[in-house]
């Protein structure tokens, strides 16, 4: 592949190759060095006597620079736009993603913002994401992605859903149509009319997306909860029987409209309620990571005094250094989650649209 390519003017106005967010490298280089001090101390401690008896330092030194040089190679992603497609490479592969895989239809919204999942690919490298670039870098490319993507057509909205939701033992059996909801079988059967519905509250990365990864259905004296989580790149659900566009579409063209509430993570609220719900959270988590920060705080404050009281000043010390770890990381996430605090619009600004929900239309029309 041409380090330089000609791009397409149809689909972007220069050829541009984009590398990892600068925060991802930081990390990549701070845990290689982490490994790094990890097999430098594993020799200290065996020279000043430290370490257990049959321990191998040297193996321990080489074993954690080996690890630290691995951990170094996914560094070398990066991204590139040409006359052909997206290139993406990963380690000293580059793959293509060309626009006519983009226009066929069969490209699907991933578990992330900004990810696109090719069923006919290899499950390791079905899944285009965006997210490791810069937030400019990424809105750029997915401007040029969406030039070319055709998302797969809709189903039509069925008639009536069957799902079963819950743990392998307790799974419990769910029937969705026209008149309601029935949840669970036999005597232990409950039937509820859409009007019954408290809440239903669906989550999701983006607006424009018509999955989502949780979703909340509030009715008398039960809620029943269905989310989606990613491990190891494989993607697990607590529910069977729909996928997720199906079942949000059968229940936001059921639901009565002032029951709805729908948030998107990743981008700015729409409506007033949905401002609310997002300010309140953000509020909370502020709370608990304040808190603690303050905790690891008063612990390291607490450090000299374990020293002084004769359990061990090396004791103290890595345990410090352990705390010092966590301040940082619990640290990284305040100033994250403040600085989403932050962009989100105060109550009455920029809340134009009235309190329902524009997936509301459109689930109507698909009912």
């Amino acid at each position: 592949m041409k380090t330089d390519p000609v791009v397409s003017l149809s689909i972007a106005p220069a050829a541009r190759a984009f590398r990892l967010d600068p925060q991802y490298v930081r990390s990549g280089i701070y845990i290689a060095i982490g490994f790094l001090l990890i097999g430098v101390a594993a020799v200290w401690m065996n020279r000043v006597g430290l370490g257990p008896p049959n321990a191998k330092p040297a193996a321990q030194f080489v074993v954690s620079c080996v690890i630290a040089a691995a951990g170094l190679l996914p560094l070398g992603w990066r991204l590139v736009v040409d006359e052909r497609g997206v290139w993406r490479r990963r380690i000293c592969r580059w793959e293509l993603w060309s626009w006519d895989d983009f226009g066929s239809g069969r490209l699907k919204h991933g578990f992330h913002d900004r990810s696109l999942v090719d069923p006919e690919r290899p499950w390791w490298r079905r899944t285009l994401s965006l997210g490791y670039l810069t937030e400019q870098d990424s809105e750029q490319v997915w401007k040029w992605i969406q030039l070319a993507w055709q998302p797969p057509k809709p189903d039509a909205c069925p008639e009536e859903l069957h799902l079963r939701y819950g743990n392998l033992w307790r799974g419990r059996p769910v029937w969705l149509d026209a008149k309601g909801i029935r949840i669970g079988k036999g005597s232990t059967q409950r039937a509820y009319d859409w009007n019954d519905v408290e809440l239903l509250e669906v989550r999701r990365r983006r607006h424009e997306r018509p999955d989502f990864h949780t979703l909340r259905l509030k009715l008398p004296r039960r809620t029943v909860h269905l989310r989606r989580t990613m491990q190891y790149g494989i993607e697990s659900r607590n529910w069977k029987g729909a996928e997720p566009e199906q079942l949000v579409g059968f229940l936001l063209a059921h639901v009565p409209a002032d029951r709805q509430v729908v948030l998107a993570t990743a981008e700015a609220p729409r409506t007033p309620r949905e401002l609310e719900v997002r300010l309140k959270e953000s509020r909370k988590q502020l709370r608990d990571v304040y808190w603690l920060r303050i905790f690891i705080v008063s612990c390291m404050v607490g450090l000299p005094v374990w020293g002084w009281f004769g359990l061990g000043w090396w004791r103290a010390l890595v345990f410090g250094v352990m705390l010092v770890l966590y301040f940082a990381v619990f640290q990284f996430f305040y100033r994250q989650t403040q600085d989403a605090h932050e962009k989100l619009p105060r109550a009455g600004e920029g809340m134009s649209r009235p309190a329902g929900n524009s997936e509301v239309e459109s689930g109507a029309k698909r009912g």
